[in-house]
């Protein structure tokens, strides 16, 4: 993900358990699509959006439907909720309801088309519409910001980005001054009353790959700061008045620093995709006080809880199969980042936690909508070896991509179950090379590039599964003839 997938060997994880989801979960309420929009909650319902092109409200109670809008795109935004109103962006459209009946109050249906479909595999999340006033902002994928007329959709005003490329990420408004990042990695100031841009600050200098750099996060203003992560292994918090770069913290491994801030006193706290990691930093000066190291990748904002951190992740590679990946809650020691529990989730979970009372509700690849009970999946031990957490890494696939056989160096962390196979993108079955028992320590295994009827496979991309009970790792393994 922002490299090319065929360097990108090591970096799909993903793992099934099936056994706690159903002990955990209170309700899941079934769309028919992923579920990728981040919910908001109003009183006792919450509100989000799905891949199935419909708005959803859901008693968080009962777990039961109030009501459901459909629209023209995937909805892959928040929900803005104001008075009676709740307004979304859908595609390049914008839609204001009654948000107690989800009858349309006003649509806005654009007529360029351009960016309303996701842009990459990776394109999880629009921005939220924001207000400010009587006027509702919205970013969307024709490369303009809109301002509307909260009560009649009327367009009031229309500012392009530098570019005219999709204004993905979240709006944040102070005093009339509304900041934004755009898809070619530019965050804006933008002066509402004066209708001018104040500064403009670019994110990087030169450009690796199409997407790089892209800001479609949610930035965060804290005093006179604005911190904002995005398509790029740097992490920028820069002053919000100037436009000038505080500090900024570079991933050495490349990996997009991805997530949505959050800060909580002088702490900011920050998830990544493929470095896998969860940081908290002193958010005046970028002293670094913890690093986690997680499964799988991050796309959303941590959630404080008492003197934890909640936030999810999932597996982003499974877009190139058919699964809906495999999701995790976890919770850390915010003071130190020690781990203190996991909670698993059917598929990929790529919204934000959002806590109701002492109910957890989270998005899912596997199209629904969980309610949990945080103080119950809390209070329960969490024991790596009874599921195989963590206990298996794969070292080595060389050569690859290979023609004829290619050599899987795996490692057994502790003595367990360990299996090793081959699968499609798909996850179905190819060729089981390994099953039974192991003790700790590396070993080496085979594969000649056949499936277990013994015919060579055809030339193309395949999964290596090194397996431990309910937990596996994966990585990408190329098949292919013009190997010499």
């Amino acid at each position: 993900m922002g490299k090319n997938i065929f360097m990108l060997i090591f970096l799909c994880l993903s793992s099934v358990i099936h056994a706690q989801e159903t002990s955990l979960a209170k309700w899941s309420f079934p769309t028919g699509g992923k579920v990728l929009s981040h919910p908001v909650i109003d009183e006792n319902v919450v509100y989000f959006g799905s891949d199935d092109k419909s708005i959803y409200a859901v008693d968080i109670g009962t777990g039961k439907k109030v009501w459901q809008y459909s629209t023209r795109y995937m909805i892959r935004g928040k929900a803005l909720i104001h008075k009676e109103a709740l307004y979304m962006i859908s595609g390049n459209d914008v839609h204001a309801l009654d948000r107690g009946s989800g009858k349309e109050i006003w649509s806005f249906r654009n007529t360029d088309g351009s960016g309303a479909d996701p842009i990459d595999y990776w394109d999880y999340h629009t921005g939220a519409p924001i207000i400010d006033g009587s006027t509702v902002y919205a970013g969307l994928g024709d490369g303009y910001v809109y301002g509307f007329d909260a009560a009649t959709g009327k367009i009031t005003s229309k500012f392009a980005t530098m570019d005219t490329v999709p204004a993905r990420s979240g709006l944040v408004i102070e005093n009339s001054i509304l900041y934004f990042g755009d898809w070619n990695g530019k965050v804006y100031a933008y002066d509402l009353k004066d209708s001018r841009r104040m500064w403009v600050y670019s994110t990087f200098k030169e450009r690796p790959y199409p997407t790089f750099g892209a800001v479609n996060t949610q930035p965060v203003i804290h005093q006179d700061l604005l911190i904002f992560g995005g398509r790029n292994p740097e992490l920028q918090v820069i002053n919000k008045k100037t436009g000038q770069k505080i500090w900024s913290y570079t991933e050495k491994e490349g990996g997009w620093i991805s997530g949505d801030p959050l800060v909580v006193g002088d702490t900011l706290y920050i998830g990544g995709s493929d470095n896998h990691e969860m940081f908290a930093f002193n958010v005046f000066s970028g002293e670094r006080y913890w690093t986690y190291t997680f499964l799988f990748n991050n796309f959303s904002r941590p959630l404080a809880y008492r003197d934890l951190l909640l936030f999810t992740i999932g597996d982003a590679y499974t877009v190139y199969g058919n699964g809906s990946g495999r999701g995790y809650v976890y919770a850390l020691n915010r003071s130190d980042g020690r781990l203190k529990n996991i909670a698993v989730i059917a598929g990929n979970t790529h919204t934000n936690p959002l806590l109701h009372g002492g109910t957890l509700l989270i998005g899912s690849g596997d199209a629904k909508m969980y309610a949990i009970d945080v103080d119950a999946w809390l209070s329960k031990a969490f024991r790596p070896e009874a599921i195989g957490y963590d206990a298996i890494d794969i070292i080595s696939i060389e050569p690859n991509p290979f023609s004829n056989e290619v050599l899987i160096e795996y490692s057994v962390n502790y003595p367990g179950e360990a299996s090793v196979s081959v699968t499609d993108l798909g996850h179905s079955p190819i060729r089981n090379l390994r099953a039974g028992t192991a003790k700790s320590g590396k070993y080496k295994i085979l594969w000649d590039g056949k499936d277990d009827t013994g015919q060579n496979v055809d030339d193309g991309h395949y999964f290596v599964k090194v397996s431990s009970k309910e937990f596996y790792r994966t990585a990408f393994i190329q098949k292919s003839a013009a190997i010499k």
